[in-house]
């Protein structure tokens, strides 16, 4: 046989040993996996002033400005998840 008809029948053999466990012969449950998303840049312009101000604020309290931005827009705006 050759070596891809080898691997065929090993993948074979897997699958059917995966249900012939089980006693209803119904496939096992798999646990849904969140895909993580793509993240794009969120740009706005502001004060470079107020940008060091709100950037030193948020290392002093131990967060981040897009902790801060994302919490602000999902309070104001919510999620697609949530309407």
């Amino acid at each position: 046989m050759s070596k891809f008809g080898n691997l065929i029948s090993q993948a074979k053999n897997n699958v059917s040993g995966n249900t012939e466990n089980q006693k209803d012969g119904k496939p096992e449950k798999q646990e849904t996996v969140k895909i993580a998303e793509r993240e794009v840049n969120l740009s706005i312009k502001v004060p470079e002033r107020l940008r060091r101000h709100w950037t030193a604020e948020a290392k002093r309290s131990g967060t981040s400005i897009t902790a801060e931005v994302t919490a602000a827009l999902n309070k104001k705006f919510g999620t697609p998840d949530n309407q």
